[in-house]
Parts: structure tokens; C-alpha cells; sequence
């Protein structure tokens, strides 16, 4: 147990020369003044990495009393970084089950990134891999939660490069990642920001979903706490998120479903934040920017599911957007539906838009309007998107392709190509 007061540190720490535990792992931790790490390994001072193989299966619930306990609270189920010198290669190679529940600060299930110092030391991009080999189910409850990140969690205490994958399935098995976002009872108020993320890969993060994957994301009351930071989007919410030169891929024969369910208590119009099943370039639309652009490419099909909690008359929904020079390509079939919890009336002032698919340089009614690229979305297998069922699809809340270039900016054309 390498757990200091006030302090965070892993959990799980192998004994010198150890490289593999075969045995069944169970690590369960409930404390409230105590930010905790499951496993943690972190690149070595040579070129060797770190290797370390689970053989049996992993169980991990990192738990704070309630989400009154403590306002700055952070637990991470599995954290592996790169050094200056090395990388870290962890697999498990049968189920691996993460809990996290009632973070008020943080909470992330799992994470592959890069060794940040705050001295001037920082890690390195060497390749820093973890690998699932059996099912994976990741679940995570607070205010700003993510279930697995590749690269930097938004540059917090984490540096860019990093890869994920999620290994092929049998016996109709499947990965799952069930994130609920909740501001309903405590607005985070240790940073300008918050979270609500299924996968998440950025600056240079790498996700390879070899399996089925569900992955179902419950925004609960979203509420923008520092408004001056919206401009640049520091508030996100989406099933998907790859952003700054990372890349996202499902192998053939993948199915991947997500559903979205959220509502936009507490936001205003100007300050909304679009609710997203995929979300790529999103913060390669701000301007100046000149690194390399994000790709998101389905082999396997893919279903989203957008689920919206109409008594709250604020949100904007969409299927999958593509923005800021970013490219998404499908392979095979995308469906994207859309439904209403609550019948609503929208010949009042509702504020609540669906999109099925957006690319271009923003989306409608934000402040990120000054990109110099433009995102493309190519589907080559078909394309269905399917709006509330009871409902004119002719309303401007509704609109299944939205494709846009304004100002002067953009140096190629935005597209959306149906093959």
C-alpha cells in the first residue's frame, strides 16, 4: 500500500524484477482525503521498457464516500506514463473491471500518457502502450469523468503521446465504458473546467478498438461553471473525443455503439455545450493552429444513440461532428437516431438543436468561428440518420447534414461525402 496522506500514488506497486502477476487481482479503496491510483507504472531512465503482464483478472473500485466528502477528490483505476528515457508496456490478458465512483475532481478509468513534472523534466513520446486482451468494462461517476484516455487528459498533470487498445473479443463478448457526468448536488469548483468523455485521445493519443464496444455516457445537469472559458470550449461532453494529431480506430468486423443521454440544465444559449457521440478536431478549430490533424477511421459499423432529456430547454446534440481540418472516414455502416424523453412544444422558445452530421469549421452558435481548416466526414458504406419519431423534420431543431466554410479562413472546402 504506497499511499501517502494528501497524497497520490499507485495502489498496486510489483516487487523488484517481478514482471507478471498470475493470480487474480482485487484492490478496493473508499477514502475521501486521499486521491488514489490503482495500478501505476511509469517509464524507466533506459530505452528498455517497462513490461508487466496481468495473467489473471483485474478488479479495481476506487470509491469516496459521497460527493459532498470531499470537493477535490481525483481517483484514476489504471495510469501508465512514458519517462524521459522509456516506455511502459502493461497487458492484461484476461477481464478487466474498473469502478470509480463520486470524483469531484477527477476520475478517469484508464490512461496512457506522459510523464509530466511541472520542473522541466517532463517525459517523452516513446510509446507507452496498454493493451486489453479480455473484456474490459470501465465505470466511472462524478463531475469530471472520463472512462480511458490516450495522451494528455486536457493537459492536466499529463503530456501528450500515448495508445490504447482494446483487444479482439470471443464468446460474444464485448468492452464497455459507462460514464456519469453529474453536477446535479457540486459544481466543480478546482478548476475552470469540466468533463464528460467516454474515450479520450489527445495530443498524439492513439485508441485501437479491436473488439465490440459499448460505450453509454449520462450527462446529468451540466453546468458551465467559468464562462469566460467557453470560447475555446473548455466544457466538454461527448461519447468520443479526438483532438490535436491523435487517432481513433475500430478494426472490420467491430461493432460500436454509444449513447449519449444528457440534458443542458444551467447553460445559457450563449454559453452552450454541444453534446457530442463524436467529436473530432475540436481544439484544432482554434485558430493558428498548424500540428498534425486527427483522423478518426470505422471499419466496423456504428450506431449512435442520442437521448434527450427535453424538460430542460437548453442543449445542442450531434451525431458526429468533424471540424478544424480533422478527417473521419467509415468503412461500413453509420446509423445515427435521435429521440426526445418528454414530448416538447417547439412553437415556444426552445432551445434544443439535434445535428446528425456536422463538418466544417465550427458548429452553429458557437464561439470557435475562426478556424484555418476545415473537418470532412466521408462515409463509404452508407449513412442513415433517423430524427424523433412524432416530430417535423423540416424544424430548424432538426438537421440530419450540416456542412459548412464561413469567413474567409479556410484554405480547402468542408464536405461531407455519402457513398
Amino acid at each position: 500500500m504506497a499511499i501517502t496522506n494528501s497524497a497520490s500514488a499507485a495502489i498496486f506497486q510489483p516487487g523488484v524484477n517481478e514482471t507478471e502477476y498470475n493470480q487474480d487481482l482485487e484492490i478496493s479503496y473508499t477514502k475521501n482525503n486521499v486521491s488514489p491510483t490503482g495500478i501505476g507504472f511509469t517509464g524507466g531512465t533506459s530505452s528498455t521498457p517497462v513490461e508487466f503482464d496481468f495473467n489473471g483478472n483485474v478488479n479495481i473500485t476506487l470509491k469516496q464516500d459521497s460527493m459532498t466528502s470531499d470537493p477535490s477528490w481525483s481517483a484514476y483505476g489504471v495510469w501508465i506514463n512514458n519517462s524521459r528515457e522509456g516506455s511502459v508496456n502493461l497487458e492484461f490478458h484476461k477481464d478487466l473491471l474498473i469502478n470509480v465512483q463520486n470524483t469531484t475532481n477527477m476520475g478517469v478509468g484508464l490512461v496512457s500518457g506522459t510523464l509530466y513534472t511541472g520542473v522541466g523534466m517532463d517525459g517523452l513520446n516513446n510509446g507507452t502502450t496498454m493493451t486489453m486482451h479480455g473484456a474490459s468494462t470501465v465505470n466511472v461517476h462524478g463531475n469530471s469523468v472520463i472512462g480511458a484516455a490516450a495522451g494528455s487528459m486536457f493537459n492536466n498533470n499529463s503530456n501528450g503521446g500515448g495508445r490504447l487498445v482494446f483487444g479482439g473479443l470471443h464468446d460474444s463478448k464485448q468492452h464497455a465504458i459507462n460514464v456519469t457526468s453529474d453536477w446535479s448536488s457540486n459544481t466543480n469548483t478546482s478548476k475552470d473546467s469540466d468533463w464528460a468523455i467516454g474515450l479520450l485521445a489527445f495530443d498524439d493519443g492513439t485508441i485501437d478498438i479491436q473488439g465490440d464496444m459499448n460505450i453509454n455516457l449520462d450527462v446529468k445537469n451540466m453546468k458551465v461553471n467559468n464562462k469566460s472559458l467557453t470560447g475555446t470550449w473548455e466544457d466538454h461532453a461527448a461519447g468520443i473525443y479526438v483532438a490535436k494529431g491523435s487517432h481513433f480506430t475500430t478494426g472490420e468486423d467491430v461493432t460500436l455503439n454509444i449513447t449519449v443521454s444528457g440534458d443542458g440544465s444551467g447553460l445559457e444559449r450563449k454559453t452552450l455545450v454541444p453534446i457530442h457521440g463524436i467529436i473530432v478536431g475540436q481544439d484544432e478549430a482554434a485558430a493558428k493552429y498548424s500540428g498534425e490533424h486527427s483522423k478518426v477511421t470505422l471499419n466496423g459499423s456504428t450506431n449512435i444513440n442520442l437521448s434527450v432529456n427535453s424538460s430542460k430547454n437548453n442543449g445542442r446534440y450531434s451525431g458526429i461532428s468533424v471540424v478544424g481540418g480533422s478527417k473521419l472516414e467509415a468503412n461500413e455502416p453509420v446509423l445515427i437516431q435521435s429521440q426526445l424523453k418528454e414530448k416538447i412544444d417547439f412553437s415556444e422558445d426552445q432551445k434544443i438543436d439535434i445535428y446528425g452530421v456536422s463538418a466544417g469549421t465550427y458548429l452553429p452558435d458557437t464561439q470557435i468561428a475562426s478556424s484555418s481548416h476545415c473537418g470532412s466526414a466521408n462515409f463509404n458504406d452508407g449513412l442513415i440518420v433517423k430524427t424523433p419519431v412524432g416530430y417535423n423534420p423540416a424544424l430548424n431543431h432538426f438537421i440530419a447534414l450540416h456542412s459548412n466554410n464561413t469567413r474567409r479562413y479556410s484554405a480547402e472546402p468542408s464536405g461531407i461525402y455519402i457513398d
